[in-house]
């Protein structure tokens, strides 16, 4: 394998540092860790550069430089160490051992100048024949020594300068970076005094320097770095940092100087000072750790934040070190904790820059520490004291929390509510539908026709109070699937054709030729917002028209919603998407109505299908809604045609605790020719199914008292007779996604609460279109009930009706039994609220199975308010005492019956 570069150093951190730094150049390098594995790697590898660390253990780097001179002479050989001795390199240099001396720290750049030259000069190394002729004609004899050319070449390759001066301060050679330095040729130079590059006084004072040489107030001078200034060529003065040592060559004392230009160094030192300063009076604990991971600079609050545990902080100390001391003093772990793992871990996320991690000590303080790593390998560690930030995320969190579950609690109220409305209007609307269907006068089908209008707006409020919920909570999702526009755009028209018939307005709807017939998107989404836009412009229009138009750009669809109404006052506009918002036209007030979602959801549903809805409006001249949505191409799907209902035939078992409901499911089916069988729990639709002799479909109410519709559901599907008989949820419950639930626990449809005859008929038709038209099935048939204060004897007689006259003696006193036990547990004095809530819930669920009617509804109560976090025990005494008095009405009725 061949590489550029390679670097042998001691220390990790280092040698990863200038491999990086390598990487990031474009040039190839490889690392070792001793002089022994960096000689064994050259066994079967090549390099056109070495860069060793001086004091290494076991070989130093001289000496390992030396054996690579000896066997592979062409290599360049650099020295990077701070702690060198340089007598000895100097005579490693002066015998062609080390090419280059470079001191720790180092900066990047002038690193990098270094290896670039050396690589790039290793070509006049190998020929030097070329590189005299061309280079070192001008000053060299012709009959100089081979060997002091190749010498030369060799200082041509250093970047500092070097100097060579006699004894009286006569230059005799320079190297080429000495030109670089000072701005003189070489021919300028040599012959000349060596103070013509010093500015005064160090120039007057030199000659006097080098007579005195040998005084004991001198000798200090000799063999070390010393900073002063240089002069260069066109007067600038500068910073040089200067070594000078002494040499006898034939018994004549000369000097060597080494001269290095530190402009750029002085000024990145100002900078870091300024840097150091400002890192003193910062408010969190800043330590710097070089290359080699050991510290070499902390500011006052590093100390203070380690002052107490006295930990011991000194140049030097490793990063690993530091942690020991840390964990030897109980900082950072618990009790228990393996303090070596847990170093482990530190040391790995430390090889892993940058890292940012909070700790808590075990004093209850909290720490950050962050982490981060400068171009030359050192790293910088900031610790911050973050105990109040952590208190008041803390707080923050149990606010967030607090907020989460009074929304969830919404939510469920929401839910909650949908149902208890949901159930009853079922019952409202159904029975309104059976009535359509009878013999009517014209003022009673005009009433009727009234009523079905108020049911479904309070069913549109319901849905779009449920729907925001949804949208608020993250929880609505769109569903997309092949959508016919042109099928959609008509049944609009046909939905608001009377609505425009009596306004005498028109309805205008125009669809670009160029619109696709397929599409992909959310159909009844679309809809819905189509619905909401055309649903207003008709309503706020009394004069003129309501054109809806749908077209093409692009990749999107565009629908424009245009009316010649009364238009949004100027003042009003800024509101038009706000939730619980109505518009004040002003000049009709009796418009003025509604939840104010529509317009809300609206625009959040475009927004969740990836499109933008925007208006444009003059009060007294009209409104025009403009949204758009992605165009996706469908592939066309089949229309299924709608079943002949006549052809419906079949058995199905109505499972619901609600006798006006199981009254008008019954109803309808029966009128299309469907023989009915109705239950009032699980436990008994189980019994029914136990013993019928055939059941062509479920409808599965969901949430009964005591075993609701799934748990009914999935005993069903234990019985060894089941027979998979289709089974379809028939809930009001319409929140989160209730349908996909149901689906998932194995049903195969769901039917919403209040119920639509032809949505019911198309629901069912395809689990019961097989069947024969002759078949016939008998049915049970309710009696409606009347409401009783504490017992209503109807719901007894329905229950004994749907079990048996014999079995419901056995099940009023197991329902006694469980009632009597959960009063008294609500009777203790420290029961749980949760506890308390399960029993609220039992109880009316049960109660109302057994005709327990007050007792039913007192506990639902308490059980909302158990819900709502609120209160519930000032009326649980009035509670126990109307229960216990009901169970006794209970009791009396059933010795009355059983006589």
């Amino acid at each position: 394998m061949y590489v550029e570069v390679l670097f042998i150093d001691d220390e990790k951190g280092v040698v990863k540092s200038l491999t990086r730094l390598m990487r990031r150049e474009g040039i190839s390098s490889f690392s070792c860790l001793s002089a022994e594995q960096a000689l064994n790697w050259l066994q079967t590898n090549t390099v056109s550069l070495i860069v060793s660390d001086y004091l290494m253990t076991g070989m130093s780097g001289t000496e390992l430089l030396a054996k690579v001179e000896a066997r592979w002479p062409d290599t360049g050989r650099i020295i990077l160490s701070g702690h060198a001795d340089f007598d000895t390199v100097l005579k490693a240099v002066h015998t062609g051992v080390v090419h280059k001396f470079l001191a720790k720290p180092w900066e990047n750049q002038e690193l990098l100048e270094h290896i670039k030259t050396s690589l790039a000069s290793q070509l006049r190394i190998k020929h030097p024949e070329n590189y005299q002729a061309n280079n070192y004609h001008k000053n060299c004899p012709e009959n100089c020594d081979p060997s002091d050319i190749k010498l030369q070449a060799v200082l041509d390759t250093v970047v500092d300068g070097v100097i060579t001066i006699n004894g009286m301060g006569i230059i005799g050679s320079v190297n080429r970076s000495t030109e670089g330095i000072f701005g003189y040729r070489s021919s300028e130079l040599v012959g000349k005094n060596i103070s013509m590059l010093m500015p005064e006084p160090y120039r007057s004072q030199h000659d006097h320097y080098l007579k005195e040489y040998s005084s004991p107030g001198l000798k200090g001078i000799l063999g070390n770095q010393r900073r002063l200034v240089g002069l260069r060529k066109d007067g600038e003065v500068f910073p040089i940092e200067l070594s000078v040592n002494s040499m006898e060559i034939d018994g004549d004392t000369q000097f060597l100087g080494m001269i290095r230009d530190i402009s750029r160094r002085v000024v990145a030192e100002s900078q870091n000072q300024l840097l150091l300063d400002a890192l003193e009076v910062a408010q969190y604990g800043v330590a710097l750790f070089g290359a080699g991971d050991r510290l070499i600079h902390w500011n006052k609050q590093f100390t203070e934040l380690y002052k107490e545990k006295r930990i011991d902080l000194y140049e030097g100390l490793t990063y690993e070190d530091f942690f020991r001391q840390c964990l030897s003093r109980d900082l950072f772990i618990s009790e228990g904790v393996d303090s070596e793992k847990w170093l482990s871990q530190q040391l790995a996320m430390h090889d892993e820059l940058p890292v940012s991690v909070e700790y808590q000590l075990t004093s209850g303080q909290w720490l950050e520490i962050r982490e981060s790593q400068a171009e030359n390998g050192s790293v910088i560690v900031s610790h911050f004291d973050i105990s109040k930030q952590k208190q008041a995320q803390v707080s923050l969190e149990r606010a967030v929390a607090e907020a989460e579950h009074a929304n969830s609690a919404r939510g469920r109220f929401l839910a909650m509510m949908s149902h208890e409305i949901r159930t009853p209007l079922n019952g409202v609307l159904g029975i309104l539908q059976l009535l359509q269907n009878t013999q009517l006068t014209e003022e009673q089908t005009d009433y009727i026709q009234h009523a079905v209008s108020a049911g479904d707006g309070l069913l549109t409020i319901i849905s779009d109070i449920l729907d925001f919920s949804k949208i608020e909570a993250d929880k609505l999702e769109l569903i997309s699937s092949p959508c016919q526009l042109s099928t959609l755009i008509s049944e609009l028209e046909q939905l608001f054709r009377l609505r425009v018939e009596e306004k005498s307005i028109q309805l205008i709807t125009t669809v670009d030729s160029s619109l696709p017939k397929w599409v992909e998107l959310d159909g009844h989404r679309l809809r819905q917002v189509l619905l909401n836009l055309m649903g207003n412009a008709i309503k706020f229009t009394d004069y003129g028209e309501v054109s809806l138009q749908v077209k093409v750009e692009g990749d999107m669809l565009v629908f424009n919603v245009t009316d010649t109404g009364l238009g949004i006052p100027l003042s009003e506009q800024n509101k038009v998407f706000t939730e619980f918002t109505t518009i004040d036209h002003h000049l009709k007030h009796n418009q003025n109505e509604g939840t104010g979602l529509g317009l809300a959801i609206s625009h959040k549903l475009v927004s969740l299908m990836g499109g933008e809805i925007s208006f444009t409006s003059e009060q007294g001249v009209g409104t025009s809604f403009t949204f758009n949505i992605p165009l996706v191409l469908a592939e066309p799907t089949e229309i299924e045609q709608p079943k002949d209902q006549l052809a419906i035939r079949g058995r199905v078992l109505v499972v619901d605790d609600s006798s006006t409901n199981r009254l008008v499911a019954k109803a309808m089916l029966e009128n299309e020719g469907v023989s009915v069988i109705c239950a009032s729990s699980g436990v008994e639709a189980i019994a029914i199914y136990s013993s019928a002799e055939q059941i062509d479909l479920i409808l599965m109410d969901i949430s009964m008292p005591g075993m609701d519709g799934v748990e009914t559901f999935h005993r069903l599907q234990q019985l060894k007779g089941w027979k998979q008989t289709p089974v379809i949820a028939f809930t009001a419950h319409v929140q989160l996604d209730a349908k996909q639930e149901f689906l998932n626990e194995g049903m195969q449809d769901h039917l919403e609460k209040p119920l639509d005859k032809s949505i019911l008929l198309q629901t069912i038709s395809p689990y019961l279109s097989c069947m024969h038209e002759n078949e016939s099935y008998d049915c049970i048939v309710e009696e409606p009930i009347e409401n009783a204060l504490l017992l209503d004897i109807a719901k007894l007689d329905q229950l004994a009706r749907d079990t048996s006259d014999e079995v419901l003696p056995e099940l009023v006193n197991v329902f006694k039994s469980d009632a009597r036990s959960r009063l008294n547990s609500l009777a203790k004095v420290e029961i749980e609220e949760s506890e308390a809530k399960r029993h609220f819930h039992t109880l009316g669920s049960s109660g109302a199975l057994y005709g327990l009617i007050e007792l039913a509804n007192k506990a639902r109560k308490l059980e909302s308010l158990c819900v709502e976090g609120k209160d519930f025990k000032e009326e649980l005494q009035d509670f126990l005492e109307m229960a216990t008095e009901s169970l006794q009405v209970l009791d009396n009725h059933m010795s009355e019956r059983n006589h």
